[in-house]
This record gives structure tokens, sequence and C-alpha cells, in this order.
């Protein structure tokens, strides 16, 4: 093999290596978002504090039992809760979920005041919390 074969092979590699990384960083920025809890007030989940960063996952499919996840309520507001374990509901549709809050001393709204919320109504699933 000729020296001029070995760069032009190397040149490719770099460029496919490019090409690939450059792939996933998209895949991330469209899959991934990142969002603030309002540093004021109270979170409905244990576990996630007033002002906490969070990975939002945006292609979830559909939450399994005990994720937490982001939903829109009536008006389009913004909303977090789990969704509901099999024990603790009724048996709901393919369509829809039960998702509650965790705090009895933060009152917010769920599936308790808002009834069953349809699947497509879920913005992303809770992928991490950030420090």
């Amino acid at each position: 093999m000729k020296q001029s074969d070995v760069i032009r092979l190397l040149r490719r590699g770099r460029l496919l290596a490019y090409v690939v990384i450059g792939a996933l960083v998209t895949y991330g920025f469209l899959r991934y978002d990142l969002a603030n809890l309002p540093a004021e007030g109270c979170s409905p989940l244990h576990g996630l504090e007033p002002g906490s960063r969070i990975v939002l996952d945006r292609w979830c499919g559909r939450p399994l039992p005990g994720a937490a996840v982001f939903f829109e309520g009536a008006g389009g507001e913004l909303l977090l809760g789990r969704v509901a374990e099999p024990g603790e509901t009724l048996v709901l549709g393919p369509d829809a979920l039960w998702i509650l809050s965790e705090r009895a001393d933060c009152p917010g709204r769920d599936s308790r005041t808002l009834g069953p919320i349809p699947t497509k109504k879920v913005v992303g699933r809770v992928a991490a919390v950030l420090p």
C-alpha cells in the first residue's frame, strides 16, 4: 500500500468520524431537553426539589409506571407528576395515563382533579436530575 493511499484512507476515516459525531450531537439535541423547576414553591414529587435542573426525554413513548413525567394540563400549562403503578388506579386504555403528585404538602393538579391524561399530552419523561 502506497503512502498516498494510507493518507487518503486516514482522511476518509476522519470525515466518517466527523459525520458520526455530528449525527450523535444532533440526535441528542433533538431527543433531550433541559428544564428547570421554579425556585419558589414546591415540587409535587419526592426527590425533585424546587430549582432542580432536569434532563427531559422528549421521545419517551408511553412512560412506564413510576416514571416522572411532564404533561400538559388544561390551558397548555406544564405540570409534573408520576405515572401511577398498577394498584393505584383503575385499568385505563392504551391511550390514557393516571398521573399523580406524591406530596400532600404540595398541592398540584394531577389525575385526581383532571381525570385520565391522554398519552399525547405527555411532553416527556424525566431522564435525569442534574446537581
